[in-house]
């Protein structure tokens, strides 16, 4: 059975905007041990290192020569904690940096030589550069730092990390690796990445990168030219935080952003080519969901440095259809792997029983690989040659050696355990025996903050199916830190969790834990959290879940279990051949409508289609008839819409509806979809149209609209709609979430977001958006606050890694809140936004204009003029701004300068800035801190 692993090879090219993917030859891997007879105890290259690692280059001519560290880690964080602890109560240097520092120049030494020997060989080092989601990104940024001599003379990147996503995943597959990779992406400069993905190897190639100019030692980094690509380069490639503890960058006029200090290279660096290449991928940018950019466009070329083999002359590529999924290695392979969270038919949930054996079945809310690796194992091997359903773990209709595989990699990642991160396991309960009592503040009460509550939600779609272990987790920020998360199931013990950690199902920083999987009984469970801040009033997530509780986000989250295999998972298909009166819904003889093929789920289930799979055959579909005798009910699951397991996502459109709203349902779910909005976006063809109470869920999908400044709409009413891992383009508006996590918003005419209905917003890329039109009369922001006088607070709001790089004359405003809005408890975190595109500034980056109270900015750059607006109804408190740069050198400062005008006078001198931090401004009340 092992054999059948050679048939795993991903062989579609993934081209993305600017990447390519596609299946790499198995690299040639070298251990290094640098603890043994040599040095026992000081981690040291050992000799003969250069002679063994150049006779295996000239023996695998034209083959990338990885070299795997052992006996010590490369960094200082990665020791055991007792080590890390007696290294740095015992020594009175910064045992950190002569720790990396000392390796660096061994490695470097080592490799300066190994290219002498041998000039023009293809090298890397395993790990190289350092990735750790948990990891400060200012320490890891450093740490790297250090290592980047030895980086300069690298070939390729080598990852040690390995990704999980099913087979046809494309789009997941470049969201993960710019999100798993993105140190790596940062420091590439064309060079290509090379990781596995379910146990195959796997190569990133940038597709948009401009040679970079060879230097001399020591020489400066220059501006390679004012190209657009360049100037959104230069600032969004500094890692998150680089400006704490060196000098404040001086700002520049938008024409030319100032980029972060470049450190300067650690003893005995060559330091060459570190130019920002124009062009290249920003490094934290999200995927780009949809497939735009085919390699070979005029102008696509890989950076070429000193010290490097030009690509064309590395052997790195598999043309052939199968290679082995596991390297080359000398000695024992090292094993680390970091499950992604894209796997299955969603990124959401993971394999359960199909409850319906007679006909091909996808798991009916995906995979995850939460679950040990022998359960998966088994659970492959027990469906072995099956169409589809339970074992099916990549989704492509048929349990078979690529499922082995991801079972295989599982095994290897978690060793037998509960699961990646740090996660524990919750303990169900009985049920909750009442409500949940609000607790009363913590802390110190003349500290500001200690009313308000924390921005928190859940990072979790409601209203998933499982039957393995399932990471659920929330989100939290107070201006005084988090204490801890408390979560609890079914009223069980309340599970105390006091740091975040990268999720492995959402790969998001999150507060969260495992659901106990196959120990839960089948039906829906329910969890509860309170959020406790250091000095604060704690918040308390629970209750029922509908459009006010969603608003708030203060909601239980509930999940099915299905370990037992009890709850029904029935499929239907339609086509456009089909026929609702002679059709069965089988593959066979398929139904020609989507409304048909719900109600005959219900029809067979009895009560509702909880959980019910509609799958698309090749065409282009309308949703609709809506018809009563149809009416389809939802109570608990996700009735999902898909394409057929074997027709490809690009075979399958939904083109509109056919009458007013479609399927009227609570939970309906769009899945791996290409969706077109109508040129006629009027009301009666609104897609995904919610009343009170009826949610959407669009995952994986591709949405295309008419125009930026075409009439038309996605949908009307409903706030409790979810986006992940979708493309929205080409309309005036996207369909706006609850939940917007790892979502492409391209080419839109007037507002990105609103906050009235985007409250939880995590890896999202804004481009392209402007309100272009000499009678448009657009009023696009990338993200506004919008209420009518007197309304409630628009409150309980997160914004992570929320990136708009590109500013246009068209363009609007970046974050608005008008003079009317009352906002309360928002929190902007690691955020980029311009909006400027010449020497005069087109609008503000950020303004706010009325009651704004609670509100935390940190590690975000804003490049643009901002405003608190006290010449109109801004009222501000308990507002922090952490580690973040503001860059408005045309216009108005943000913080008063005490040597330079401001733009409108203060009440008093002493309003000026000091010049020294922490400070909190007389006028606005907004504490400035570690800027």
């Amino acid at each position: 059975m092992p054999s059948l692993l050679l048939l795993l090879s991903l062989s579609t090219e993934a081209i993305g905007q600017d990447m390519m993917i596609q299946p790499a030859r198995t690299p040639v891997i070298h251990e290094l041990d640098l603890l043994g007879p040599h040095s026992p105890t000081v981690p040291t290259v050992p000799p003969g290192a250069v002679d063994l690692i150049s006779k295996l280059a000239e023996e695998n001519q034209g083959r990338l020569i990885t070299i795997s560290i052992k006996g010590a880690p490369l960094r200082f964080a990665d020791l055991p904690n007792q080590v890390q602890s007696k290294l740095l109560n015992n020594s009175e240097v910064d045992v950190v940096r002569a720790y990396e520092t000392r390796l660096a120049d061994q490695l470097e030494q080592m490799i300066g030589v190994v290219l002498q020997k041998q000039p023009g060989i293809a090298i890397s080092i395993e790990g190289l550069p350092f990735e750790d989601a948990n990891a400060d990104k200012a320490m890891l940024a450093e740490s790297n730092h250090r290592y980047q001599g030895v980086i300069d003379g690298m070939t390729a990147f080598v990852s040690s990390k390995t990704l999980v996503i099913e087979k046809d995943g494309l789009n997941a597959e470049s969201g993960n690796v710019r999100r798993a990779f993105k140190e790596n992406l940062r420091l590439s400069e064309g060079r290509p990445l090379i990781y596995r993905v379910n146990g195959n190897w796997r190569i990133s190639i940038p597709t948009k990168v401009k040679p970079a100019t060879p230097k001399a030692t020591g020489q400066a980094s220059k501006s390679s030219g004012n190209s657009k690509a360049t100037r959104q380069r230069k600032v969004f490639n500094t890692p998150r935080g680089s400006y704490r503890n060196k000098q404040t960058p001086s700002t520049s006029s938008p024409k030319k952003k100032a980029a972060a200090p470049k450190p300067a290279a650690p003893s005995g660096s060559t330091a060459s080519n570190t130019q920002e290449p124009s062009g290249s991928t920003p490094a934290d940018e999200p995927a780009p969901v949809a497939a735009q950019q085919q390699a070979g466009d005029e102008g696509d070329e890989v950076v070429v440095a000193s010290g490097w083999t030009p690509l064309a002359e590395i052997d790195l590529s598999e043309t052939g259809p199968s290679f082995s999924p596991t390297p080359t290695v000398i000695a024992n392979e090292p094993v680390s792997i970091v499950t992604s969270g894209a796997a299955g038919v969603v990124a959401e949930g993971p394999v359960t029983s199909s409850g319906n054996t007679s006909s091909p079945v996808v798991p009916e809310q995906g995979t995850t690989m939460a679950a040990t690796g022998s359960q998966l194992y088994l659970i492959v091997l027990a469906n072995w040659g099956n169409e589809g359903g339970e074992g099916d773990l990549n989704q492509s209709g048929l349990v078979d050696g690529a499922d082995l595989a991801i079972a295989l990699a599982h095994d290897s990642q978690n060793g037998g355990g509960s699961g990646p991160g740090t996660g524990e396991t919750l303990v169900a309960g009985s049920g909750f025996s009442g409500e949940t009592s609000q607790p009363g503040p913590v802390g110190n009460p003349s500290i500001p903050g200690y009313s308000n509550k924390p921005m928190a939600r859940w990072d979790v779609v409601p209203f998933q199916t499982t039957s393995l272990e399932f990471p659920v987790g929330v989100v939290a920020y107070h201006i005084n830190g988090i204490a801890k998360v408390d979560i609890s199931l079914d009223g069980g013990p309340w599970l105390a969790i006091d740091q975040p950690s990268l999720n492995p199902r959402t790969l998001q920083e999150e507060y969260w834990a495992y659901l106990p999987g196959s120990q839960l009984s089948d039906g829906v469970h329910e969890l509860r959290a309170i959020i406790w801040p250091v000095t604060g009033t704690p918040r308390v997530l629970a209750g029922a879940i509908d459009d006010d509780s969603a608003y708030v986000g203060e909601h239980s989250m509930f999940v099915s279990s299905n370990a037992g295999g009890s709850l029904p998972t029935l499929s239907r298909w339609v086509a456009e051949s089909g026929s609702d009166q002679t059709g069965d819904g089988s593959k066979e003889n398929p139904y020609s409508s989507i409304m048909k093929a719900a109600r005959s789920i219900q029809d067979e289930q009895g009560q509702n289609a909880d959980g019910g799979m509609i799958y698309l055959m090749p065409g282009d579909y309308m949703i609709g008839d809506y018809s009563w005798s149809l009416h389809t009910n939802i109570e608990n699951r996700w009735l999902t819409i898909t394409h057929d397991p074997q027709t490809p996502q690009s075979a399958v459109s939904i083109n509109g509806v056919t009458a007013l709203s479609g399927i009227r349902t609570k939970l309906l779910r769009f899945h791996r979809l290409n969706i077109q909005m109508p040129s006629d976006g009027s009301i009666g063809q609104y897609i995904f149209s919610s009343a009170p109470g009826q949610f959407k869920w669009v995952s994986e999908s591709h949405l295309n609209g008419p125009g930026r400044l075409a009439d038309g709409d996605w949908g009307s009413g409903g706030v409790a709609n979810y986006v992940t891992d979708t493309a929205i383009e080409n309309c005036q508006r996207p369909f706006m979430a609850n939940i917007y996590r790892n979502v492409d918003l391209r080419h839109i005419g007037v507002d990105a977001m609103r906050g009235q209905v985007c409250k939880l917003v995590l890896d999202v890329m804004v481009e392209d958006l402007n309100g272009c039109g000499s009678d448009s009369g657009a009023h696009n922001d990338l993200l506004q606050f919008h209420s009518s006088p007197g309304a409630p607070p628009i409150s309980n709001c997160i914004y992570r890694d929320m990136n708009s790089p590109t500013g246009d004359q068209c363009s609007g405003q970046g974050i608005f809140s008008g003079d009317a809005v009352t906002v309360e408890d928002l929190a902007f975190v690691n955020c980029f936004v311009t909006n400027q595109s010449g020497e005069e500034y087109v609008a503000r980056v950020m303004q706010f204009g009325g009651s704004t109270t609670h509100m935390l900015l940190d590690g975000c750059t804003l490049i643009g003029p901002a405003n608190w607006r006290t010449d109109q109804n801004f009222v501000g408190q308990a507002i922090r701004i952490v580690d973040t740069w503001f860059d408005s050198a045309n216009t108005e400062f943000f913080v008063l300068y005490p040597d330079k005008p401001a733009a409108w006078d203060p009440p008093n001198p002493g309003a000026h800035w000091p010049g020294t931090l922490p400070w909190t401004s007389p006028v606005t009340n907004v504490t400035y801190t570690d800027n």
